[in-house]
């Protein structure tokens, strides 16, 4: 015959003093019940105010994300806007540039060449027309026909 407390498992019998029974904690809570259930309530109150509190952390992270969130749009928005004003900047800044460099390109193409030339040319024939001058200066020294001078009318102006 079995004891009780002694099942088919194959496990070796059990001592009765470590068996529990559904019956021993019923007559507790029958013995004292107001007690059980203050406990009860007092472990529910702990749990939901730790639940409250994580809850609450809860919403305060979720509202700062949403407030740095908020920022970071702001901050793009202002970003965007910032970038489409240098943009505007930059087209504006080249089309200057480009203005700047077609003047001076029309001012060197206007430096007029053709006057430039027309100066060179006019200042190479001042150059021809002095050096022909020197040229004949020279030449025609030798070929006048001077009278001659003999010493002795040197001689008697002195005198």
């Amino acid at each position: 015959m079995r004891a009780p407390g002694e099942g088919t498992s194959g496990v070796g019998p059990t001592p009765l003093s470590l068996l529990t029974f559904s019956y021993d904690e019923e007559t507790s809570i029958l013995e004292d019940p107001e007690r059980l259930a203050s406990e009860e309530i007092g472990k529910h109150l702990l749990t939901i105010q730790q639940l409250r509190a994580e809850a609450d952390s809860a919403r305060e992270r979720d509202e700062q994300h949403s407030k740095e969130i908020r920022e970071l749009k702001e901050r793009l928005t202002l970003s965007e806007g910032d970038k489409v004003a240098l943009r505007g900047d930059l087209d504006l800044m080249r089309e200057k540039s480009k203005r700047e460099v077609e003047s001076r390109n029309a001012v060197i193409r206007g430096f007029d060449i053709d006057e430039e030339l027309a100066c060179l040319r006019s200042q190479e024939n001042s150059c021809d027309i002095d050096y022909a001058l020197a040229a004949v200066s020279d030449t025609s020294l030798g070929r006048i026909d001077l009278p001659a001078i003999s010493e002795e009318s040197i001689n008697q102006d002195s005198e």
